[in-house]
């Protein structure tokens, strides 16, 4: 068994232990992502891979950084959380980007799911809320014929191109709905370019319950408000958090610590959200 499909199991038996619906998922389809972390710095700019899983009923869009840290907590228990071994693996999962976007075709559904340190919440919006115009130009992006689509969401306009040659109506976040699997994509900032890397076919088809089923519905607002808070202040967070049967955790750091870990965390911290509104 090669180590990328070892993962590639560890995931799914993460994010889908029972298979109560017949969401399968057979194409995994790699992106890059180019961003600017920072909307007053157009010199700042950082690149992420990131993962669409597809299928004809369904698909999984995250980073890949996510999906490594989510394999790594699929092995993990709470007792293990903050001990150097789990900070040494952990450290090698850095991604700035943790939503996990389901898409549910025949329920016509986005699920965002957020973790926030044990907490796995997700809101439902419309999956056909993006509305797109196919416009004429056509190119060629990595080896395939291409076609323009413009559309505007939450508070970005986007251009994208499309291939019909891979029938795969989907592409990256909650972008869909195109005849065809989107190449790339981009905002009139250049703020968000995704670009297509590759495409392969899943040795074994995976499946996919959609909403995911260790999962807890939540308000959106709430979801992003216990996410700023463990972002402010993860150590107050942690320290504040009761788990299963009233366990907690303490992580004790002294005031240079907590220096050190405010300094790196502002450093990396995504100020220029895909999302405006």
């Amino acid at each position: 068994m090669t180590k990328h499909f070892l993962l590639i199991s560890l995931l799914f038996i993460y994010f889908f232990p029972t298979y109560s619906q017949e969401n399968k998922l057979e194409y995994r389809i790699t992106y890059e992502l180019r961003y600017q972390p920072d909307s007053t710095d157009s010199g700042k700019i950082r690149t992420e891979p990131m993962w669409l899983f597809a299928g004809s009923q369904a698909s999984l869009f995250l980073s890949k950084g996510q999906a490594l840290k989510d394999s790594l907590s699929s092995s993990a228990n709470i007792a293990m959380l903050g001990t150097e071994h789990w900070k040494q693996k952990a450290s090698a999962t850095k991604s700035a980007f943790s939503f996990r976007i389901f898409k549910d075709v025949s329920e016509n559904k986005i699920y965002h799911g957020e973790k926030i340190f044990q907490d796995k919440l997700f809101y439902t919006e419309p999956k056909g809320q993006i509305s797109w115009n196919i416009l004429p130009e056509s190119q060629e992006i990595f080896g395939y014929s291409a076609q323009k689509a413009s559309t505007s969401f939450a508070g970005r306009d986007y251009t994208a191109w499309f291939t019909t040659e891979i029938p795969i109506p989907d592409g990256p976040y909650k972008f869909s709905g195109l005849p065809g699997l989107i190449l790339k994509l981009e905002d009139s900032e250049q703020e968000y370019v995704f670009s297509f890397v590759g495409l392969e076919k899943l040795y074994e088809p995976m499946q996919l319950n959609i909403p995911p089923a260790d999962y807890q519905e939540a308000d959106k607002v709430e979801i992003f408000e216990l996410k700023q808070r463990f972002e402010e202040d993860p150590i107050k967070y942690v320290n504040n958090y009761v788990g299963p049967g009233g366990k907690r955790i303490t992580i004790k750091a002294d005031r240079s610590q907590k220096k050190n870990l405010k300094d790196r965390r502002e450093a990396d911290k995504n100020q220029n959200p895909i999302e405006l509104k």
